[in-house]
């Protein structure tokens, strides 16, 4: 199949393409105009431009590209969190309208689209008010103009653990230098997922004939901060650690994006589950474990 993917040089997208893609005709879509690669298409989503023949001869559209909220949200680099998903979104959603070919269009969110609860909730439950949340829905309704005959899946995607960044990467590097603890009570819920779990539901999705649209991206178990800090320490034999972190203190150094550590996040995986795909990871401590090495 002809794949083109969009963040796929990001910590899911490079997973996925180098695990998951390799028998297939890949194209990256890419911001950098000067690098030149057989696997790279220059697109740039501020202008809604990218080369139309790639669209055409595709099959698949794996949308994954979006600007990190782990770093400082300042009033410009809030505006990037949310321009840069709704602007590669519709450029790719606007390309496909344009196209016959693509069947099957498959599109990141986050479950920050809930906001922050510790009751579980699932694909029905309505989002959330905050910033995060905001930037979720807003994004998700670049997806509604998508034309019918092009399928549809949204993953809202869980916090990402994997050996090559994200989420654990930085748990790693604070409690190695000796800085880490639990933030805020501890009691804040994690839904996460292993990178392999996350590749293995968008293969599933693909070489399935689901009409679901939305399904939550999380492992079955969500554990609290509390928890995860305990797992991580065990699983790579750390013992350092500081007293928990008020809640207070991350706020006044971390501003508004104290929120992706302190909210609460209590995701079902019930619905995909129920639609036949089955996890290699349901508990952190035999996630965690398989990332040690």
């Amino acid at each position: 199949m002809k794949i083109v993917v969009s963040g796929g040089t990001g910590l899911i997208g490079n997973h996925l393409i180098q695990n998951y893609l390799q028998a297939h005709d890949v194209k990256i879509l890419s911001t950098r105009k000067n690098i030149v690669a057989d696997d790279l298409s220059y697109w740039n989503p501020e202008k809604n431009e990218l080369d139309q023949s790639l669209i055409d001869n595709a099959d698949i559209i794996i949308n994954l590209a979006g600007a990190p909220v782990s770093k400082r949200w300042t009033r410009s680099h809030k505006q990037l969190i949310k321009e840069s998903r709704q602007n590669s979104t519709r450029t790719l959603v606007n390309a496909c309208n344009a196209s016959a070919k693509p069947k099957h269009f498959i599109s990141a969110s986050a479950i920050g689209y809930y906001g922050h609860t510790y009751s579980l909730v699932d694909e029905d439950s309505p989002s959330g008010n905050d910033f995060l949340a905001k930037v979720c829905i807003n994004w998700e309704e670049e997806l509604k103009v998508l034309k019918p005959e092009h399928r549809l899946n949204i993953i809202r995607v869980g916090v990402v653990l994997a050996k090559e960044g994200g989420a654990l990467n930085e748990m790693l590097k604070q409690f190695r230098r000796g800085l880490g603890s639990v933030l805020g009570n501890g009691r804040q819920k994690i839904s996460w997922i292993h990178i392999d779990d996350i590749c293995r539901m968008m293969m599933f999705l693909i070489n399935s004939s689901l009409d679901g649209r939305v399904y939550n991206a999380v492992a079955p178990n969500p554990v609290s901060n509390e928890l995860l800090t305990k797992e991580v320490l065990d699983a790579f034999k750390l013992s350092s650690i500081l007293p928990p972190a008020p809640a207070f203190a991350l706020r006044l150094m971390l501003g508004e994006m104290s929120q992706i550590l302190l909210d609460s996040s209590n995701v079902s995986s019930k619905k995909i589950e129920d639609a036949g795909f089955e996890f290699k990871y349901c508990d952190l401590k035999s996630a965690l474990e398989s990332l040690r090495g």
